[in-house]
């Protein structure tokens, strides 16, 4: 059986051998339907015969069934891979019908064809390898535009066919046409920035061959010039490129690529030892020199960085920068370079936002260094000027941690100045323990100067002052007699300069002469350092007290360094006493922006925002302090102040009460807390805290004030209750306040005329009631008054009167140009007028006085009111006048009180019609106004005396006036004496529902009280009395 098996398989075979022959024949013979047939019956047979595959494939391609063709050829791949026909079928597939197959199956075809081929045949494969060569280009020129060229992978497979070819020693090709190729891959790459380690090394081996094997001058110039860029990328040792440089220049003497890479090769070199005043540059200096010979080559940026570097190690930073600051350091030849000084031009000029953008850039371009060996030291380098200014920052304590990196690694140049920035820091952290740690660290590296200041430095800091400047004599003594001129370093000056200040009170050693020429002398070595500015400041504020010099320093200061508290704090401070609010305003808003966590900064933008009565911004500011503990009693104080603007008076209150405990109450939050209680109407609490501020501090004007203005307040309520004695008992200690206030500074216009207020208060009371003692004020104030024993003054009412009048004129005096002064005098005037029966000419001086106060404020609707008031006296018959100033006041401000003097006027005139309609209009602007309600009841009392009863009473329930008392009671009388009204509908409401007549009588015995000798109204009083059965009372008003 086994046998009989192997026989089939062999005929089978030996049949299939034949039919391979027959189908090759008919291909020969074009018949490629018989043949396709014959290979397909083949492959029924045998699915592994992988000539019957190629066969279809070659069929199918003919009779354009590409399909079939590409199936067939897969398959082919299947069964061997690595037979190179099948390859060649898919490629002629692809060229047979383009765009049947995709790029990615004919570029493999083409690479898997060149790979069998490169081992057995060269030959075969250079011939492929052209054929791919040329199918690639054709791909890149159709891609060109659409593709990255960064990510076209036609580019880097030609560059990679070209690499093969070029390298096959078994192709002996001629120098032409490895030149070709070598141009070829060349020119592929140019357009790629990233490439592949084996593709960098070829192309820069291109460039070298054709530096060698050019013969135009300036091709080889090129290709010179590219080579030393590549071996320079590829990190070759800088030697190498040295020489290969050099090699370059003795052919071609101006190649600026190749003097500028010297450059940046000893550049780098260098920069370790940037502070190094006795490093090696001679190699530099040559390069320089070398470079100079060509004027187009003063602008590369090698050759600026080098001149720049010795400007940096001369200490001429601002020069430096002023050369580099055009140079852009993203690209070109030695950028990085530029970057790197820039860094560390704007780090020694104490420019901290370029700085820190620096070292974030530096960190990024450390892989463009040549010089591999000293990015150690440049590492340290960058994190050196980062930690300067983050020293310039005032962020001490990170610095100490920065400097620290750089002291831990020891194999770099920059050891002894991180340790000298750590004793700074630590100067400034007030830890001399530390600092002298430090100091002894580096003390014998140090030169002369800088030795001195640090010892200065440390006297200062151990609050030797006076030792410092002991020092600082001797070591000018010295150097005095060694004719050496005698020199510190910038902190030394501002050692010396502060030293000074801080024994400005106490030492006979103080000259401010030498501590000026200090800060001027610490200014000229360092221009942009910002302390020397501020501690100048210090100086003319202290010192020269000369604000303008000291705000002038201060904003320097701050210009050069915003980040700094003190300075922050010293520059708003100044811009705040010079008056520059807005300016202050702008600061802080700045300040505020860069830190919002600045609790000093929030307490200044309160006050200042409160001070232009911008108070939504003042709340919000002192609010956020109050959120972060600790609070201090100032803010709740301020924020107290800023509610008190908006009248949100119980708030303020709580804030002041706040502060007071707080601040143990102090004298400021005790007289806010007791003003605030005068506006609540707390009177006799605020006068219990002026007393208690007043005991504190016996001179505090505004507790005395504040005390005397409770009083006066509480004087007007009892006034207003009737409760007369109470009312002169409260003008009493009123006046006493105001007086001991007056002692104390009586240049205060706004004391005379509080005292002033406090003396007219009293001219409605009975003057039987009225017995004010007071103390002897001056001379022209008390001349011809009686004096008791105690030296005291008794005044009455029109000694009162007086003795305002005097306090008006006092306080015009001192400030003419107040409206409301003259305004006061001009009432108080007037009042005096009508308690001497009219008296002429005091009513022509008040009406003089107010118009003087007109004149000064004329759109004062208040003004003109009392205007009319005055022009309206019978006296002057200005009753068109008054009329005029009236409707000038309404125009300015529609007021209740302005309405019923109107209408008073009409009424005084028999105009009924318009009387009554000024009366409507105040009751409508102000329905609580009572003497609207009194004027309508006068014009009722002349229609029928019964109908103003009810407007009367109204009068009455509103206030105590004493029209409205008077009437009431009259017209109650009226009603009683009449036995005929008993029957009324008016009686029997008003007296036996209301009860009038004990109303009438109690508003009857008010009025009396300040008029006792109205007979008409103590006749009404009698005929009330005798209706309510007080017969003895009635007897006794009778017999008044």
């Amino acid at each position: 059986m086994a046998a009989s098996t192997s026989g089939d398989t062999a005929a089978i075979a030996k049949e299939i051998k034949v039919q391979l022959k027959q189908a090759r024949e008919l291909i020969n013979q074009k018949d490629h339907v018989g043949a396709l047939k014959l290979c397909e019956a083949i492959i029924k047979k045998d699915k592994t015969c992988y000539t019957g595959w190629i066969m279809i494939a070659a069929c199918a391609q003919e009779l354009k069934q590409f399909h079939q063709a590409h199936s067939a050829l897969n398959k082919a791949f299947e069964l061997d891979e690595n037979q190179s026909v099948a390859y060649q079928g898919m490629i002629q597939l692809g060229e047979r019908a383009p765009g049947f197959l995709s790029e990615i199956d004919i570029t493999s075809a083409y690479r898997k064809l060149c790979s069998l081929t490169r081992a057995s045949d060269p030959t075969k494969f250079f011939d492929h390898a052209k054929k791919y060569i040329e199918y690639l280009k054709k791909q890149i020129e159709c891609q060109s535009t659409t593709t990255n060229e960064q990510n076209n992978p036609y580019r880097i497979q030609l560059a990679e066919l070209c690499k093969d070819i070029v390298e096959e020693k078994r192709l002996q090709l001629s120098q032409e046409d490895e030149q070709l190729y070598r141009l070829l891959s060349t020119d592929i790459l140019s357009p790629i920035k990233t490439l592949s380690t084996n593709l960098n090394e070829f192309l820069s081996s291109n460039y070298f061959w054709l530096s060698q094997s050019s013969s135009d001058n300036i091709q080889r110039l090129n290709y010179y010039e590219k080579y030393i860029k590549s071996i320079c990328q590829m990190g070759r040792s800088s030697s190498d490129i040295i020489d290969y440089c050099n090699e370059c220049l003795t052919l071609f003497p101006n190649s600026t690529i190749a003097q500028n890479t010297i450059i940046i090769i000893v550049l780098e070199s260098l920069l370790p030892q940037i502070y190094d005043s006795l490093a090696p540059v001679a190699k530099l200096t040559d390069a320089l020199n070398r470079i100079r010979s060509d004027e187009n080559n003063q602008i590369s940026a090698p050759s600026i960085c080098g001149k720049a570097y010795f400007l940096i190690r001369n200490g001429k930073y601002s020069n430096a920068l002023e050369s580099l600051v055009n140079l852009n350091h993203e690209d070109g030849d030695g950028h990085h370079l530029v970057l790197i000084l820039k860094m560390v031009c704007y780090a020694h000029l104490h420019i901290i936002k370029e700085t820190t953008d620096m070292t974030s850039i530096a960190r990024t371009k450390l892989t463009n260094f040549i010089v591999k060996d000293i990015l150690s030291s440049v590492e340290s380098l960058i994190d050196l000027c980062l930690a300067m200014i983050t020293y310039d920052l005032g962020q001490y304590e990170k610095s100490i941690q920065l400097f620290d990196k750089i002291v831990r690694n020891v194999s770099n140049k920059f050891h002894d100045r991180a340790v000298y920035g750590q004793f700074n820091a630590y100067i400034n952290l007030n830890k001399p323990t530390d600092a002298r740690t430090c100091y002894d660290i580096i003390k014998d590296h140090l030169n002369p100067s800088q030795e001195l200041s640090c010892r200065l430095q440390l006297a200062l800091i151990e609050e030797y002052p006076s030792e410092l400047l002991k020092i600082v004599q001797s070591a000018l003594k010295e150097a005095n007699e060694n004719e050496e001129l005698f020199e510190l370093t910038v902190q030394g000056w501002l050692s010396v300069g502060q030293a000074y200040l801080s024994i400005q009170h106490s030492n006979d050693m103080f000259d401010k002469d030498q501590c000026k020429y200090a800060f001027n002398k610490a200014i000229e070595l360092d221009e942009y350092f910002w302390e020397s500015y501020a501690c100048l400041s210090r100086y003319y504020n202290e010192i020269e007290k000369s604000l303008s010099e000291a705000l002038a320093y201060s904003k320097r200061a701050f210009e050069l360094n915003e980040n700094i508290e003190s300075v922050q704090i010293n520059y708003v401070d100044n811009l705040l006493q010079a008056e520059q609010i807005y300016d202050a305003l702008e600061i802080l808003e700045r300040i505020l922006v860069m830190n919002n966590t600045k609790t000093w900064a929030h307490f200044r933008y309160g006050l200042v925002s409160l001070r232009i009565n911008n108070v939504h911004n003042a709340v919000k500011a002192l609010q956020i302090i109050s959120r972060r503990p600790p609070v201090a009693g100032a803010t709740w104080s301020a924020l107290g102040d800023a509610h008190l603007h908006t009248n949100n008076l119980k708030t303020a209150l709580s804030c002041y009460s706040k502060a007071a405990s707080l601040e143990r109450e102090t004298l400021y939050s005790l007289t806010r807390q007791a003003f605030t209680m005068t506006l609540l109407g707390r009177y006799n609490e605020a006068i219990s805290l002026f007393d208690k501020a007043i005991d504190q501090s016996p001179k505090y004007i505004l507790a005395r004030k504040g005390k005397g203005e409770a009083h006066f307040y509480l004087a007007i309520q009892q006034t207003g209750l009737y409760k007369d004695e109470l009312a002169v008992f409260h003008v009493q200690q009123s006046l006493t306040a105001f007086h001991d206030a007056l002692c104390l500074q009586s240049n205060y216009a706004c004391l005379w005329k509080k005292y002033g207020d406090a003396c007219m208060l009293l001219h409605p009371i009975n003057d039987d009631l009225i017995h004010i003692r007071l103390p002897s004020l001056t001379k022209k104030f008390d001349e011809n008054k009686i004096k008791d024993v105690d030296g005291c003054i008794v005044l009455k009412k029109t000694d009162l009167l007086q003795r305002a009048q005097k306090c008006f004129m006092q306080a015009i005096h001192l400030k003419s140009r107040s409206a409301v002064y003259w305004s006061c005098l001009a009432q108080c005037v007037y009042i005096q007028a009508r308690y001497n029966s009219d008296d002429q000419r005091l009513l022509m001086l008040a009406l003089e006085y107010i118009k003087v106060a007109i004149s000064l404020k004329p759109n004062d609707h208040l003004l003109w009111n009392t205007l009319g008031v005055v022009a309206a006296h019978p006296a002057f018959n200005e009753s068109g006048f008054a009329q005029h100033c009236f409707f000038k006041s309404l125009q300015l401000q529609r007021t209740a009180t302005v309405y019923t003097n109107l209408g008073f006027l009409y009424y005084r005139h028999d105009n009924i019609q318009l009387a009554n309609n000024a009366f409507s209009k105040a009751q409508q602007t102000d329905p609580m106004y009572s003497l609207a309600w009194i004027g309508q009841a006068l014009i009722a009392e002349k229609i029928d005396y019964n109908e103003s009863i009810d407007l009367y009473r109204h009068c009455v329930d509103l206030s105590n006036h004493s029209q409205g008392l008077y009437g009431y009671g009259k017209a109650i009388a009226h009603l009683l004496i009449k036995p005929t009204n008993k029957s009324s509908d008016t009686y029997r409401y008003s007296i036996n529902y209301l009860n009038g007549n004990q109303r009438a009588a109690d508003a009857l015995t008010k009025y009396i009280q300040r008029n006792p000798r109205d007979v008409n109204a103590l006749q009404c009083l009698g005929i009330i009395h005798e209706f309510n059965q007080r017969f003895i009372q009635a007897a006794n008003v009778y017999q008044l």
